[in-house]
This record gives structure tokens, C-alpha cells and sequence, in this order.
């Protein structure tokens, strides 16, 4: 089955058939050594002639009147001196014809800095062309300039974006306004060499931030409030002059007033950010934190009026940090609202470069209010990030917004989520010692114990704990747990899964095999996997502390005191019988 096309879709297609697309080279060939052949219409120069000379100008309109639909489009360069032995061409306007509409783009003559570049559109009054331009560039065509060239009419319309328009919002690519994209056959080459082309010209011409498509974010900046995202003229932080306000600790707490103000008027658009401010907005007024402020402001205002500094994100990183801080304060001030301002003084590094995440309960925090010391917290904090301090970790810590590493308390954070849990329907006594690891591990055998009825357990193999003694300077000791709660602190004890894995209780119940544990100087040491076939007990498993592997020295004082521990074993059913 074939489809013959109409002229109009056979050459919108002509970039898919092979054989049109050669014919068609061939007739642009022909048509560029005849005069006279405008059928996308003879259209009077859109340029200035101070940029591109008008004879240059109707050349490409001649051009691009004989060319396929690929090749519609014609950049304009010019040669400048990057120094005294080298030149570099450089583009300074751009023309094309796209979807029944011409384009044209420039930059303002060298010396003229009354705007930041030009652009103009060009296409005929006909049913085709309102039908295909698109609405964006229709809706103001009765604001266009409407005139006789030959024997069409056609609209036109010519435009010098400045400064002061862009800064009022008009930052939309109009070199592009036509639709032009790489990803269509029948434009790649056109927005890859002329619209790209003559972007990349306009960011060398421009201030430019590195770490944004943004084309006009830097050149719309009037003053560190704009890069900070301060003030949305007419909606927020109105009494706000962007040009001439100055960034440090008196203008944040005014900054953050006026949005307490807001919360405290129920204003729901009050970012999160100054509703954890308004909750420590006492501490921060404090003169050490008024300087530590200060500080970060002036690394922000120094990076802001730096003009080396390339990216947004290097003025915003001291602004961050403050943010940061305060959010940080305002977790532990949820817990602890009388925690003294000397331990968020002395504890200040420590809290910038890490992140609590934990989201905990009513009753836990209650818990933690009336059982926990804030001075253990804080102890606790210290020690985790001096540790991860340490570690470096990898990069993936690195905080892009804040510029340095920053951790967080996974151990304290999983301990706070099971406290929150355990404590909707039960109460726990705290532990003796605030140790993280001990804490965390004494919650999670509550935990385990509140969830896991204790079911008894058999004891056939060692109904007694063994001892064995060493050379004389080793004790290591054998038993099975006497019911789950038992094998569930195991586990806690050694960081395994022999505590939390109800099947191994299971198998044990059933006497699928035995589970023995292992003491060395009365610390625990291993977890064995026993299983007994045809009179003969062969280890199915042993796993050390956190499921570690046993060296091959461990592997042989294991054997030897285990051998030993089952002859000891066998002697007591030996005496038991006797008797």
C-alpha cells in the first residue's frame, strides 16, 4: 500500500526520503546560480546594517530562499583578536526561516550597550503560516508592523532586549521562539550550529553563573538578596531594597521576624526553613551566635562581590550553613527546650556537619526529655563525628550546598525510630549507661523481647554451661540458650541474625539442630550451628561478632575446646548413669 504525498508534507518530510533529499540538493545547486527564486518570500533586511551589511543580508535571504529545509538559516561572523597572534571568529546574528516564519537574532554593534541583543520575526499574512506559527508569537501580531513586500502581505516585528527587561522577567530564548530543536531531523543542523552557536555567543558576551541553564540568572542579579532568593517584589519581604541590602546577623533575625510574623499569622506559605529559625530564634540572638552569623554572611557577601566566583552555589553555601545550623538546634530544642545555650556554643562544629533526620513520637520524645541527659547526647555526638571524621567516608557525604562533608547518625537515628515504636504501647527503664552502641542494642532487645512472646527451649546438648580452660590461660564456655529471649539477646550481644530470626527458634523447638553459644573470658565470642546424623555432629555454621568469618587460628582453638567441652559432656552423662 502507498500514499502519495501533497507538496507541502512531501517537503516537510524531505529530510526522510533519500532520493528527494538528493534531488533537492541538486535544485538548491541550480537555484543559488539563478536570480529571482523567493518562494519563501523576499523579505526586506531584519538586521541592522551596523551589524550585518545590507547586501550580506539579502544574500541569505537569497540563500535560504533556494535551500532545503535542513539548511534554512545563515550565521553571520566576524573575526576579533583574542591577542596579538591569534584571531578567533565569532558570531554576531543569526537568520532563518522555520515553519512558514523568519527569525533573526544580533547582538548590538561593539560600543552600543543600550541592549543586550536583538531579535525580529518575519511571515507572510496567509492562511499556512497563522495555521503553523505558533500562539506565542500570533497573540501580539496586532502589534506588529503590517506592510506590502511584493505581492504578499506580511507581519513583522522587531525587538532590543535590555537589561531592564530582563531583570523585569523577560528572559525567554527568543532566538529560539520558533521551535527549532535538535531532536527534529528537519532542524538538528539549525539548532545545533545557528541557535546553539549564537547562545554560547551571548554567554560569552554575559555574566554567566556555571551551575545553571539559566542563560540570565547573573545578569538579572541586582543585589545579594536576588541570589539568595530573598524577596519576591510585591509578595514578600517588601521593605527590601535589593540593590543596597547588605547581608549579616541584624538583617537575618529582621529577615527572619518578618516571616515569624507570617507563622504566627497562620501564612502557610512560610518556608520550612524559617519555621525551624522561628522555633530557636532565642538562641540564635545570642552573641556568640550573632558572630558565628556574621561570619557566614561575610563569606557570602565576600563570595557575591568576588567577580571570579563562577557559581551560584559558592554564595550560597555560607547562607546555607546557617540554615543548616539552626535546623539542627531546632531538632534538639524539640527534645530538650531547656538544654543550656553553653552546649550548642561549645557543640556548634560538630552540629553543622551533621545531619539528624530522625523523626521521633510524642512519647519518645518525652522519654528522652525526663531519662536521657542532654549532656549524653551530646557526648554521643561528639564521639560520632569524630569518628566519621576520621572515616571520611566517601564523597557521596560531600554536601554541594554547604561546601564540606556532613554525616549522619544512622546507629542514633535506627535507636530513636524502634524507641518511637516500643513506646506507643510499653514502657522501657532506661538503660544504665548512655553509650550509643549499648543503647542502641538495649532497645532493640526490648524491642525484640515486646514483639517475641519467651517460649522455652530444649537444652539436651549442654544443659549446663561448659567451661574449658585453655593451656591454662584461655576460658571459653558452651551453652544453649535457655528460652528465645535469651537467643534474642544473643544475637543483640553479636550483632547477628541468630536473635531476630524466628527460624532458627523454630528448628530448634523441632530439634532440627542445636544452636550453641560461645563465650571466651566471658565475652561473647561465637555462635555455632550444630546438626547430628547418624551419630555424628558436624558444624552446619559459625559466625563471629557481626556474622564475621573465623580465621583459620580461630577455627583450631575453636575445635579444641569444643572437643574438650564434649568430653567433659559425656563424663557427666557417664557419672549420671552410674549413679
Amino acid at each position: 500500500m502507498q500514499f502519495q504525498l501533497p507538496s507541502n508534507l512531501k517537503s516537510e518530510l524531505i529530510t526522510y526520503d533519500a532520493t528527494l533529499k538528493v534531488l533537492a540538493k541538486q535544485e538548491e545547486k541550480k537555484r543559488s546560480t539563478t536570480k529571482g527564486g523567493f518562494p519563501l518570500g523576499k523579505i526586506p533586511p531584519l538586521i541592522p546594517t551596523s551589524v550585518v551589511p545590507f547586501e550580506e543580508q539579502e544574500d541569505a535571504i537569497e540563500r535560504i530562499n533556494g535551500a532545503y529545509l535542513p539548511n534554512r538559516y545563515q550565521i553571520f561572523t566576524k573575526l576579533i583578536n583574542i591577542d596579538t597572534e591569534e584571531e578567533k571568529r565569532v558570531t554576531t546574528a543569526i537568520l532563518y526561516h522555520y515553519e512558514q516564519c523568519w527569525l533573526a537574532a544580533w547582538f548590538p554593534p561593539e560600543g552600543d550597550d543600550s541592549y543586550i541583543y536583538g531579535y525580529a520575526y518575519a511571515f507572510k499574512d496567509t492562511a499556512a503560516a497563522l495555521k503553523t506559527i505558533s500562539h506565542y508569537i500570533l497573540k501580539n501580531r496586532d502589534q506588529y508592523t503590517y506592510q506590502k513586500v511584493g505581492r504578499s502581505h506580511m507581519y513583522m516585528h522587531i525587538k532590543h532586549v535590555t537589561k531592564e527587561d530582563i531583570i523585569a522577567g523577560d528572559i525567554t530564548r527568543h532566538w529560539r521562539d520558533l521551535g527549532a530543536a535538535s531532536y527534529y531531523q528537519k532542524s538538528a543542523n539549525l539548532a545545533k550550529h545557528a541557535l546553539g552557536g549564537f547562545e554560547d555567543a551571548l554567554r560569552n558576551r554575559i555574566p554567566t553563573w556555571q551551575d545553571t541553564n539559566e542563560i540570565f540568572a547573573r545578569l538579572r542579579v541586582r543585589g545579594i538578596s536576588d541570589v539568595l532568593n530573598i524577596t519576591t517584589p510585591g509578595k514578600t519581604y517588601t521593605h527590601l531594597d535589593p540593590a543596597t541590602w547588605e547581608l549579616n546577623a541584624d538583617n537575618f533575625l529582621k529577615l527572619c521576624d518578618y516571616h515569624i510574623n507570617n507563622i504566627n499569622n497562620n501564612n502557610l506559605t512560610v518556608s520550612y526553613q524559617y519555621r525551624k529559625v522561628a522555633k530557636v530564634r532565642h538562641i540564635l540572638d545570642k552573641p556568640f551566635f550573632r558572630k558565628w552569623i556574621n561570619i557566614r554572611c561575610q563569606h557570602t557577601m565576600d563570595a557575591f562581590k568576588n567577580p571570579e566566583t563562577e557559581t551560584e552555589i559558592e554564595i550560597k553555601q555560607g547562607w546555607n550553613r546557617i540554615f543548616a545550623l539552626a535546623e539542627t538546634i531546632a531538632k534538639i530544642h524539640d527534645v530538650w527546650p531547656d538544654c543550656p545555650i553553653d552546649y550548642y556554643q561549645t557543640y556548634a562544629n560538630d552540629l553543622i556537619h551533621l545531619r539528624l533526620r530522625f523523626h521521633i513520637s510524642e512519647q519518645c520524645m518525652y522519654w528522652l526529655r525526663h531519662h536521657m541527659p542532654v549532656a549524653s547526647y551530646f557526648s554521643i555526638i561528639r564521639k560520632e563525628f569524630e569518628a566519621a571524621e576520621l572515616e571520611r567516608r566517601s564523597m557521596h557525604n560531600h554536601d554541594h550546598n554547604l561546601g564540606f562533608h556532613v554525616y549522619g547518625l544512622y546507629t542514633l537515628e535506627d535507636t530513636f525510630s524502634m524507641l518511637s515504636s516500643v513506646l506507643e504501647d510499653h514502657f522501657i527503664q532506661p538503660p544504665k549507661r548512655w553509650r550509643l552502641s549499648e543503647f542502641h542494642d538495649y532497645v532493640q532487645a526490648e524491642a525484640w523481647k515486646i514483639n517475641n512472646p519467651n517460649i522455652k527451649l530444649p537444652q539436651d546438648l549442654f544443659p549446663n554451661p561448659i567451661k574449658v580452660c585453655i593451656d591454662g590461660e584461655v576460658d571459653w564456655t558452651f551453652f544453649q540458650p535457655i528460652d528465645t529471649h535469651q537467643l534474642g539477646q544473643w544475637g543483640q550481644a553479636v550483632r547477628n541474625c541468630v536473635g531476630s530470626a524466628t527460624h532458627y527458634a523454630e528448628n530448634i523447638k523441632k530439634k532440627k539442630h542445636f544452636i550453641v553459644l560461645c563465650m571466651i573470658e566471658n565475652k561473647p565470642m561465637f555462635t555455632i550451628q550444630l546438626r547430628v546424623d547418624n551419630a555424628s555432629m558436624s558444624v552446619t555454621q559459625i559466625a563471629g561478632i557481626s556474622n564475621s568469618s573465623l580465621t583459620q587460628e580461630q577455627k583450631d582453638e575453636y575445635t579444641t575446646a569444643f572437643q574438650i567441652a564434649l568430653q567433659q559432656r559425656e563424663l557427666q552423662l557417664k557419672q549420671t548413669n552410674d549413679n
